[in-house]
Parts: C-alpha cells; structure tokens; sequence
C-alpha cells in the first residue's frame, strides 16, 4: 500500500489499465464494428450484392420458396431456420443444422439465400464469416477454446470497472477538470484530454463493462445457480425463459403439415403482425415444433417475442 487512500487509488487506476488494455481495445474494437455485422456480411460476399429490399414482398411466397429448398436441401436436418428479407439483410435466409455427432454440443450450420425480386436460390456465396467474425472476437477471442477466452475477457472486463471506480475516486474534481484544457503543456495536456474523453464517456463505460460481466454471470459466479439446481442448469434457464423452451424429440416419426397447412395456421395465429423469421425442431417427429418470431420494429422490445 502507498503512503494515503488517495495515492493507492491512484496507483491501482494506472497498473489495472495499462495491464488489460490492449485487450480491451481488442474487445471494444471488435465489438463496436459488429454492430454492423450484417453489412459487412453482406459485403464479404459480392454474389449476394444483385439483391434488393422490397417491403412489399410477398412473405408468404418467400417462406414457400425457402421450405422448398430446404426440403430438398436438408431433409434430415436437426433443425430448420427461414430469416424474411429486411433492409440490412436484402435476401431470405434459410438455414438448417445437422444432429450433433458425438461429443459435440451443436451439429454442423449451414445456410442458403434466395433472392426474393425472383424467388431462386442463389448460387453458393464464398466462404466467409464476415462481420459473425468480428461478433464472435470480441467475447471469444480467437485461436483459443471460448471458455478460456470468455474467462480471459471477463478478467479484463473487470479490471476495467476496478480502473473506472479507482478513476472516479481520484478525480476529486472531476466535473471541474473536464471543462479544463491546457494545449501545449506537454503531457500535462494529454492528461487533461484523458480526462475529458474519459468523463464525457463515463456512463456508456460504466454501462458496458458492468453489462459485460452479467451477460456471463453465471459462468463466473456458478455456486448459487449449481446450489440450487445441480446438475439440471437447464432447468433454470427453461424457467427464466419457457418462450425459448424446445420440447426433446419422442423418437417417434410423424407426417409434418404440408407448407400451405402450416402458413395458414400460423397466419391465424399472429395474424398480420410482421414475420421476422420461423424456426422449426425435431424434424418429421411427434413433438416437432414450429416457432414464430415478430419483427422487432413491432415491439416494445428489442427481444423480438416469438
């Protein structure tokens, strides 16, 4: 410990930054570029490019046109997907998932695009992982297992909530400090600005880095979940959340409805509010399911309901 509190303070604010920061630039770089994940997924791959928005779409036809193809495509697949055109995706997106081989948690994920100016399948676009790739580094990391990755970066994460805390602690004046700038002083003006990015930021950061740390609660801070529920973890997040529940498949096959059966029922059901996507379990078995997502501009929430 140093001579006072203040000069303590002072010590921690420097050394918790200067030791976890070029990792943060990392995650904050990454993580602020995937905000326009779509756009540079779309950009990474010049054979969808042809494709434009149209909001009068025919939706229902579009959804046809991606059960057919995945039908044709994946008939044996775990799971399908179908994503409806939207502004910042100009294609219907549909995708499937093969069942998990062993000691794997996901099967494999593919995906395909049609074009809904004329309802065909477009040609295979290069592999890419695009701006999924910029989403996934900056919580995963790369070239490493995610568990070892997310454990590095909630680490960091909370060195940086160490280094606002002990910041805001040793800045006796900080609201007076911000509006103080002296250009030409030397590092004394690179202070100065420090400061004055620093709090002008101060909510946003507080926000992301505590928001950071509870999306991973859990795999940080198991013990009351593990003392609760043990081994059945999954049984809190079916609580948490049933919407998202899907029910495990029988075993037993069985006939699914045919498309235009399915489109009317689902039709009766949300009746005009705006699709943003479908998602279909347990393929041709008894407890199959089919799940409806409403576009997100229709809600309060950006959780979209399904």
């Amino acid at each position: 410990m140093k001579d006072s509190f203040f000069r303590s303070m002072t010590w921690l604010h420097t050394w918790v930054g200067l030791l976890t920061c070029w990792v943060l630039f990392l995650v904050f770089f990454a993580g602020t570029a995937a905000y326009y994940r779509a756009e540079i997924n779309l950009w990474m791959q010049p054979e969808n490019h042809g494709s434009q928005y149209d909001a009068n779409a025919d939706n229902q036809q579009l959804i046809l046109n991606g059960l057919t193809s995945l039908a044709q495509q994946a008939p044996d697949a775990e799971s399908w997907w179908i994503y409806l055109p939207t502004q910042r995706v100009p294609l219907l997106t549909y995708a499937w998932s093969d069942p998990a081989a062993e000691g794997q948690r996901f099967g494999d994920y593919h995906q395909g695009f049609i074009n809904p100016a004329t309802g065909e399948a477009l040609p295979k676009a290069r592999e890419s992982r695009g701006g999924d790739f910029l989403y996934r580094l900056h919580f995963d990391l790369y070239y490493m297992s995610v568990l070892t990755a997310r454990w590095i970066v909630g680490f960091c994460t909370m060195f940086m909530l160490v280094a606002i805390i002990s910041g805001i602690v040793i800045h006796k004046r900080i609201f007076k400090d911000f509006f103080s700038f002296r250009p030409g002083k030397g590092p004394r003006s690179w202070l100065d600005a420090h400061v004055a990015s620093s709090v002008l930021a101060l909510p946003f950061h507080l926000m992301i880095t505590y928001t950071g740390l509870v999306t991973l609660m859990f795999m940080y801070m198991p013990w009351g979940l593990n003392t609760q529920y043990g081994d059945e973890t999954q049984a809190f997040y079916s609580q948490w959340k049933p919407i998202y529940q899907t029910p495990a498949a029988t075993g037993t096959p069985a006939t699914m409805l045919d498309s235009q059966s399915l489109l009317s029922t689902i039709h009766s059901v949300v009746g005009e509010s705006p699709l943003e996507g479908l998602q279909f379990d347990n393929l041709n078995d008894s407890n199959a399911s089919v799940t409806v997502k409403i576009a997100p501009e229709h809600s309060l929430n950006q959780q979209a309901p399904w």
